[in-house]
């Protein structure tokens, strides 16, 4: 269920959007009016566009635009941004990515994310054939194989008997046409999956670079400010953002969660949150781990809510209410973000990734005093911020973010296209595919670009 706001008390006049594309040759706002065309709710009765094209002045680039829908019933006053950071990856080696794959190759099966088990044995049955071909190579003449092997194939004793052609005719035909597209996704589309999430020499310029650029962003849109005039002539500065929402596609989830977790560190000192207010959070974090419900879980969800609210509207306050994943790799952390589980385990436990609930110091806390005032740790932004993830059952891509603790709110859907609940991968660029009226309809509901009134807390379709 949707959490309820008083809508008397919660008033936001502005609220910004960021999206942050994914892996692969991106261009410059094709995410973003894709993902506002479809997700931006229409406005009700009328033939009016949900959005206008204005310029980007917080990017640092020209080839961006902001994307403003006016506020209506079912939105508040939104500006969607892109942060688009393709052009700072780029040079990207096979060998690269071959490194990588090797080295995920020699770990323990146990190590291997579940939902990832097929593909890691997969390219060890490959790996294998590839092996046998060679091997058999020099035993395959010319004058020995017959021209009707693709009409005999499914008779068992001649494909038998004439195994090492078929193995010969894989190697002639479909082998150099099958390296090509491998040799394609991985450098075009893995390769950035693959530099992004290792912390070798090489690519920390770009790894640095992409956070450093996305992060100035973020604190852009948190330190816009307005003047306010008031009745008697005299003027105020106020929050031009008063709630800012960050969806990250794809491995643009896995950036997104890096500004979240280094910009935090820029706040947390700056959040001041009473007895009660820390008492409740860290209660609802305490009992959620000790029994993990769904029950548990939207109790968490409301009292995140709760504090965010209780602090948004001030000049420093933390704004970013909401973080949602789509098709996530972070899923596959153990994998991509620590050398096997137990790494990962202790990296969080040391407060490295921030984890929702926020890992505690001890059993229970995770806040400290400093002059008889408490703030919360430099890796608790998801005491405030709630996490929704969201995933097709057949993107492999993403999964369940457990590992990131039972604060997170995951759903898996089935998508519409019959293609992309049979191919793995298929369905991943589809989650603002306008076919997808439950997936789009989800991801509005946990945008919550509109707090339901009194009049009308039904759900926007």
């Amino acid at each position: 269920m949707p959490e309820e706001f008083n809508e008397n008390k919660f008033n936001i006049q502005r609220q910004a959007v960021l999206v942050i594309h994914g892996m692969g040759e991106q261009k410059p706002m094709d995410t973003l009016r894709e993902f506002v065309e479809s997700i931006a709710p229409e406005i009700p009765h009328s033939k009016k566009q949900k959005f206008f094209n204005k310029p980007d002045v917080l990017s640092e680039t020209f080839e961006l635009r902001r994307l403003t829908a006016n506020e209506h019933r079912f939105t508040f006053k939104t500006d969607y941004f892109e942060y688009y950071w393709a052009h700072k990856m780029s040079g990207t080696k096979l060998m690269d990515v071959l490194w990588w794959f090797w080295t995920i190759l020699l770990r323990r099966p146990k190590n291997i994310p579940d939902r990832l088990r097929w593909i890691y044995w997969f390219f060890w049955v490959s790996i294998f054939m590839s092996l046998l071909f060679i091997l058999s190579y020099p035993l395959m003449k010319e004058d020995k194989c017959p021209e009707n092997l693709i009409k005999n194939i499914y008779d068992y004793d001649f494909v038998k008997t004439h195994f090492c052609c078929y193995l010969k005719f894989v190697g002639k035909y479909l082998g150099s046409l099958t390296w090509l597209g491998i040799n394609f996704f991985l450098i075009y589309y893995l390769g950035d999956v693959v530099r992004y999430t290792t912390p070798r020499a090489g690519n920390i310029k770009e790894r640095q670079d992409i956070r450093e650029t996305g992060i100035e962003l973020l604190r852009k849109l948190h330190d816009a400010k307005i003047d306010v005039r008031n009745k008697d002539g005299s003027t105020y500065k106020r929050n031009k953002y008063d709630r800012i929402i960050v969806v990250g596609h794809s491995l643009g989830a896995v950036v997104a969660y890096d500004l979240i977790k280094f910009l935090w560190i820029k706040h947390n000192g700056t959040i001041k949150l009473t007895d009660t207010q820390l008492t409740e959070i860290e209660d609802a974090a305490y009992n959620l781990s000790k029994n993990p419900t769904a029950k548990n879980r939207d109790t968490f969800r409301e009292i995140q809510l709760k504090l965010w609210k209780s602090q948004f509207n001030r000049l420093d306050s933390w704004r970013v209410s909401d973080f949602i994943t789509l098709g996530s790799p972070l899923a596959h952390a153990k994998l991509l973000l620590a050398g096997n589980p137990e790494e990962l385990v202790k990296k969080q436990a040391e407060r490295e990734y921030p984890t929702c609930p926020p890992t505690p110091e001890g059993e229970k806390t995770f806040h400290f005093p400093i002059s008889e005032v408490n703030f919360l740790h430099h890796a608790a932004p998801f005491a405030l911020t709630r996490w929704t993830n969201i995933t097709f059952e057949k993107d492999f891509v993403g999964g369940n973010n457990h590992v990131f603790g039972h604060g997170v709110e995951n759903h898996f859907l089935r998508t519409k296209s019959k293609t992309g609940n049979i191919i793995p991968f298929w369905s991943h660029i589809g989650y603002w595919n306008k076919k997808e009226k439950e997936m789009i309809n989800l991801i509005r509901k946990k945008m919550q670009l509109r707090i339901p009134t009194p009049q009308d807390k039904s759900e926007v379709n």
